[in-house]
């Protein structure tokens, strides 16, 4: 027997003030004192919620199981008839129409049992099958009268794998109707229970503390408790006018250390107050379930359905994930894109060193067009003609600016004919840039090439020498039995 001692904690009530204490058989472990807990008018308060699923008028708590102890003495009474008149048997006789009763009752209450009656005399079983039948009846009655008492079939969603989400939901919604007082105490209790754990966090939770907001799992987000608030920052959430004449009327300067010091909270939990709102819904598993069957069977079916709608519809946990992955091609999208091959680089390389030639070509043809419409309109003399002279400066007007000189390949400049010219430019440098870019690339994949080339030169290189010994070696000459000649080989030293 193990020694053991018994502590009891106790809250009682004095007043309007509820008091507790700590005490065992041998005294006070806490002396009296008052409840450490209050409410949310600051009043004292007993932390222990209890509920009762009913009372009756002496004030006597039961629960559930004390309206299903009469349904269920009568199942175990109707049980008991139902078998006991399917193992007996009634019989009429005279008497005298077998030797000894007990014997004859013995007999019938055997399955093979058998009578010897005397010729002559009356001896009939009567049938008692209709008394059974009742007593059965009557055990269905009661049977029915339990599971509308306590948790039934309907309430629990078994009811066949033919039945749909649909179906299994009102069943269970028209079950929950028979136990819907006790639902309401066991709601109304809950809601005590969140309200009281809210007034000990009201007076527990006095330090800064930050609580993760879980209603977007993919976008976390963390709200702050109790955060100290400095002068600076209450000056910072003020409008700019109302945050200058507080400076002003304060004395502050820049640098001020009063700047830092703490006048408050942000987010006083003591001061907060929250709507608990408790809500209860429909089974969503069940009917996702059956949604996804659905959409199962219309893509068996033929129906075009994208994979990404079957998953979205389905119960995976990591259902999210797994959509990522089809979108990036089966790739985790943490991991980096894995290389390019080979072949896609030479080829994206063409590519680019065309686009260049095309580009240049293009700004040569634009040039030479350029050139055309000045040869034709006289602003440049033809090919192998030569330039006309300047004008010279003792000829030139004293107001005159001096002129730029021209090009040396005659072309009078004029700014459209410079900003073509840039643009064409620019255009063959960035193709160019582009293309070095691109050998670059291609540069550094035949770098990796080359060093693979080399270990196999090595291995090849190593594979003729072993055959350059092997062609050196001496033969030697293989005889068989009789002494004829069967083969040659080499002899490696």
């Amino acid at each position: 027997k193990r020694k053991r001692v018994r502590v009891v904690q106790l809250y009682w009530r004095v007043g309007h003030d509820w008091h507790c204490g700590t005490f065992t058989r041998g005294g006070w472990l806490e002396d009296a004192q008052p409840s450490p807990y209050v409410d949310e008018h600051g009043k004292t308060e007993c932390p222990l919620i209890f509920v009762s699923a009913y009372v009756n008028r002496e004030n006597w708590r039961y629960g559930v199981v004390r309206n299903l102890v009469d349904p269920q003495d009568e199942i175990n009474l109707r049980h008991r008839k139902a078998v006991h008149l399917l193992s007996v048997r009634q019989v009429v006789m005279e008497e005298g129409a077998v030797r000894d009763v007990q014997e004859a009752r013995k007999e019938l209450a055997k399955p093979d049992g058998v009578i010897v009656k005397a010729p002559g005399m009356q001896f009939e079983i009567q049938q008692t099958a209709d008394l059974s039948a009742g007593q059965a009846s009557l055990l269905q009655e009661a049977k029915a009268v339990f599971q509308a008492l306590g948790p039934n079939a309907a309430l629990m969603g078994k009811q066949g794998k033919e039945a749909s989400g649909r179906a299994i939901a009102l069943s269970q919604q028209g079950g929950a109707m028979e136990i819907g007082a006790i639902m309401d105490v066991h709601r109304h209790w809950r809601r005590r229970v969140y309200r009281a754990i809210w007034r000990r966090v009201k007076q527990y939770w006095t330090k800064e503390k930050w609580v993760r907001v879980t209603d977007d799992e993919r976008n976390i987000r963390w709200a702050g408790l109790n955060q100290p608030q400095t002068l600076a920052d209450a000056l910072m959430e003020m409008d700019q006018t109302q945050a200058v004449q507080a400076a002003q009327s304060m004395g502050l300067t820049e640098g001020d250390p009063r700047l830092m010091q703490v006048v408050g909270l942000k987010n006083d939990v003591s001061k907060l107050d929250v709507d608990i709102v408790l809500e209860e819904g429909p089974d969503i598993a069940t009917l996702q379930i059956e949604q996804f069957e659905q959409l199962a069977g219309l893509a068996k079916a033929g129906l075009p359905i994208p994979p990404d709608a079957l998953i979205q519809a389905s119960s995976l946990r990591n259902k999210d994930q797994i959509l990522e992955r089809m979108k990036n091609g089966g790739r985790d999208p943490n991991e980096p894109p894995p290389p390019p091959p080979p072949e896609a680089v030479q080829a994206e390389a063409n590519a680019k060193k065309a686009e260049a030639e095309a580009v240049e070509a293009q700004a040569k043809a634009q040039i030479a067009v350029i050139e055309a419409q000045m040869i034709a309109g006289g602003q440049m003399p033809p090919p192998g003609m030569p330039a006309p002279a300047a004008p010279s400066a003792a000829s030139a007007p004293a107001s005159a600016a001096p002129e730029r000189p021209a090009p040396a390949v005659g072309v009078m400049m004029t700014p459209e004919l410079e900003q073509q010219i840039a643009g064409a430019q620019m255009q063959g440098l960035e193709a160019i840039q582009g293309l070095a870019a691109t050998v670059q690339d291609m540069a550094g994949m035949l770098g990796s090439g080359q060093q693979q080339l080399m270990a196999g030169q090595a291995n090849t290189d190593a594979a003729l020498a072993d055959l350059a010994r092997l062609v050196a070696a001496p033969t030697e000459v293989v005889r068989g039995p009789d002494g004829r000649v069967a083969g040659a080989r080499r002899v490696m030293a």
